[in-house]
């Protein structure tokens, strides 16, 4: 039985992909590749083919610096608890400091 890297490769070869440049992967190479996202049902400017929106890839650097702008912010923000009915939901029910009924510890 193929495996599934195997079973793709059959259906749709990297060399017969439309833009492959090379069959090497971009794991291997090192560098990010973009993304093609597909739109089946649109089609592009009367040419019968579908319509494609590609992704440039982010490089991990602008990764990183994203994250760490979205931990800055996070970290310098206060966030004051409030009773709501929401708190049903919560996943902060058991450090929440404005919670005054606790649950039973089973063993």
């Amino acid at each position: 039985m193929p495996t599934v890297d195997e079973r793709i490769e059959q259906l749709a070869p990297a060399s017969a992909l439309p833009g492959t440049r090379d069959a090497s992967s971009p794991a291997e190479s090192g560098k990010a590749a973009d993304a093609s996202l597909v739109l089946l049902r649109v089609e592009e400017r009367n040419t019968g083919l579908p319509k494609v929106q590609v992704q440039s890839a982010v490089s991990p650097q602008d990764v990183k610096a994203d994250l760490a702008e979205a931990v800055r912010v996070v970290r310098g923000e206060e966030f004051f608890p409030a009773s709501n009915e929401f708190c049903t939901f919560c996943h902060f029910q058991a450090v929440c400091p404005i919670r005054t009924v606790y649950g039973e510890v089973g063993q």
